[in-house]
Parts: structure tokens; C-alpha cells; sequence
């Protein structure tokens, strides 16, 4: 019943953008450079500030009930009155295409919601789904590829250019549920999300979900204040291919140097990158490992005989303790390296830059390096 309640109010949006109230819409859509036939394609409707027809309409078909629980309208006790009020709708479809919920975007300038998305229900979990799946999919297996970006219109934008390989997030971070729907015809996914540091997180979090599900993370570098629907908007198809061509970079590489800008050059600011970036490599499968170790050591400026001493430490990184100068994790591994292991410090010191060590620390390392067999 809730799925014939959502598809009755699907029509009904339709419906409702399509005559005289839904004029403002209509030029809200235009405005931005959606085309009549994105519109149709996308089932895109519009909810009226005052909508009794809708309940009108759900109640003839005794749906009323089914429609609360599916988060199309609110309870009120003795009248019921619809969730969304003049909004942009967009229908959200699972990957097979059945109806789970909509979400709205506010065209009146007074809600403090931009976007809101339905409830979650027993068939609608934003962990879950992924807008556009289902349109997106036979384009992701011929491809073996994926574009995930954050936004409704992000996704519309890049299928009008062509880039019909992107699906969105549904107002919710990427999880582990929603990489499962496509890992098992993906090798790879590029993260076009927002330029903002929001966006930055968005793709970081990203990055070990991918790498656990033996996915190549890729990703977009979008300028501050940017989102994909600016970008695809901007260009044509042709513009678009080169960009994406020119600007895409491994994932773990950005997420690296986001990360390390994070912290200063200092031992508490080393520290606090390696418990950022150890997890991250562990989420790699074995066989790849020590190419990631080796990228981190690179783009970082960790020697990378320090890093990996850490990243394969059976006792791993204690995350939850503050530590001083003489306990940093990084330094202990390397001193180890160079107490136990002689033929590994000779390529260490092909690599090492003292530079990256205190001043004390770098001394004792140059006096270890020194020392005869």
C-alpha cells in the first residue's frame, strides 16, 4: 500500500507542476537548464503550498494511512495535511525502479530546509539507495564505472550531457550498503562532489568503502563554491569529457593531502595524520598494500619504511590516547627499522628526509645511519 500510495502522489505532482500553480516551478527548472525532457524522464513534479486535492485524492483510494507511513503526510489527529509544501519534487526510484519516497526542494525562500527528503520507512533507507540507480545502471555495467555526486540536480545535469553513469547520495554520506549495489559491476568510481570542504569529507569518507570492496577510487577536483550541476552546466559534452579527462586523480592521493594540510609539520601534527591515514591503508587489501604505502610515503613525506613499520604493527595505533614527542608512532618505527633491520636502513636512507624529523630525532637518526656493521 505504500508504494501505491507514493505512485499516486508521484502522478499527482506530475500533474500538479503541469497546470497553473505549478508555473513558478516550471520557470525555477528552466532557470537552472533543465530541459521538458529531463523533467519527464525524471518523473520531476511539484507540490503546492495548499494541497488538498492530495489528500482528497489518497483518501478516495482509502490510501490516507499508507500515505503517513510513507512519509507523504502528517497525522494530525482530526485532518491530515501533506509533507511537502512547495517544492520541487523529485520521485526516488530503488535500483529496480519501484517507488521508496521523494524529496523536495523548497521553492518559497522561508523553509530552513533547502532539501528535505521522506522518512525512512520499511522500503526506504537513505544508507540504501542511490538516486538515479536504476536509470544509471546499464551505463555502470558498460563502463564497469560509477560517478557518485550529492545532489538531485548533479545527477540530472551529468545524464543531460550524457554522463549517464551518475547516481546521488540521498542526503546522507556513502555507505557500506550503498557500495554493495554496485561493487559487483564497478571497477571503478569516480566522487564529484562539492568543492566545499564538506564535499572534501564526503570523498574521504569514501575512500576506504571503495578500497574494502577492491573498488579504484577516483576523484573530481571541483574549485571551492563549485558542485557538478555548475560544471556540467557550464560546458559542452566535449568540455565536459576533457575535464573530466585532465582534472580526475586517484582518490587516495587527494584524501592524503587534505589530510596532511590538516596538521602541522610537528611530532603531535605527525601523529595525528598517521591515526588519520594508518586505517585508511588497512582498508586495502593485502596484495595492494604496499603500493598504497608507498603513495602515502610519497605524497606525505613519510619515509616509507617508518610507515609501513606502522601500518603492519600487530599492536597498531592507540587511537584514543594523547601521546608526547618521544612516543610518536612514525619515529618509533623508524628507530626500530634501524636498531633490527640494516639491509632495509640502507634503503631508508635513499629516501629520507631528515628534514621531516625534529631536530633531535634527526640527529639520532644520523648517528644510527652512521654506525659501522
Amino acid at each position: 500500500l505504500m508504494r501505491r500510495a507514493l505512485e499516486v502522489t508521484a502522478q499527482h505532482y506530475r500533474l500538479a507542476l503541469a497546470d497553473g500553480d505549478g508555473r513558478k516551478a516550471c520557470e525555477y527548472l528552466e532557470s537552472r537548464g533543465v530541459t521538458a525532457e529531463s523533467v519527464r524522464q525524471w518523473g520531476i513534479g511539484y507540490a503546492p503550498s495548499s494541497d488538498a486535492l492530495l489528500v482528497k485524492t489518497l483518501g478516495d483510494q482509502n490510501l490516507l494511512q499508507a500515505a503517513v507511513a510513507a512519509g507523504i503526510l502528517f497525522d494530525r489527529g482530526r485532518h491530515y495535511s501533506p509533507v511537502f509544501s512547495d517544492r520541487v519534487i523529485f520521485p526516488i526510484r530503488d535500483k529496480i525502479g519501484r517507488m521508496v519516497s521523494f524529496a523536495g526542494r523548497d521553492l518559497s525562500g522561508k523553509s530552513k530546509a533547502k532539501y528535505i527528503n521522506g522518512k525512512e520507512t520499511s522500503i526506504y533507507k537513505k544508507s540504501d539507495v542511490l538516486y538515479g540507480l536504476n536509470k544509471a545502471i546499464e551505463q555502470v555495467r558498460e563502463y564497469e564505472q560509477i560517478i557518485l555526486v550529492e545532489g538531485y540536480f548533479d545527477v540530472i545535469a551529468l545524464h543531460q550531457q550524457e554522463f549517464t553513469e551518475a547516481v546521488a547520495l540521498c542526503g546522507t554520506a556513502l555507505t557500506k550498503q550503498h557500495v554493495q549495489l554496485f561493487s559487483k559491476v564497478v571497477s571503478e568510481a569516480i566522487c564529484c562532489f562539492d568543492g566545499d570542504d564538506a564535499g572534501k569529507r564526503a570523498a574521504e569518507k569514501a575512500l576506504p568503502l571503495l578500497a574494502e570492496q577492491e573498488i579504484r577510487g577516483l576523484s573530481l577536483t571541483l574549485d571551492d563554491g563549485t558542485d557538478p550541476f555548475d560544471l556540467a552546466m557550464s560546458k559542452t559534452i566535449a568540455e565536459l569529457v576533457d575535464w573530466f579527462g585532465d582534472r580526475t586523480e586517484p582518490l587516495l592521493r587527494g584524501c592524503l593531502r587534505l589530510i596532511s594540510k590538516r596538521h602541522d609539520n610537528t611530532a603531535e601534527g605527525r601523529q595525528a595524520v598517521v591515526r588519520e591515514v594508518v586505517p585508511i591503508i588497512r582498508s586495502y587489501p593485502t596484495t595492494v598494500r604496499d603500493t598504497v604505502v608507498r603513495e602515502a610515503s610519497l605524497v606525505l613525506g613519510i619515509p616509507y619504511m617508518a610507515l609501513k613499520g606502522v601500518v603492519g604493527s600487530p599492536l597498531g595505533l592507540d587511537m584514543g590516547r594523547s601521546v608526547g614527542p618521544a612516543e610518536d608512532p612514525v619515529v618509533n618505527a623508524l628507530m626500530d627499522v634501524l636498531l633490527n633491520h640494516r639491509d632495509e636502513s640502507l634503503e631508508l636512507l635513499k629516501h629520507l628526509e631528515l628534514s621531516w624529523l625534529d631536530g633531535e630525532e634527526a640527529e639520532m637518526v644520523e648517528l644510527m645511519l652512521d654506525e659501522p656493521d
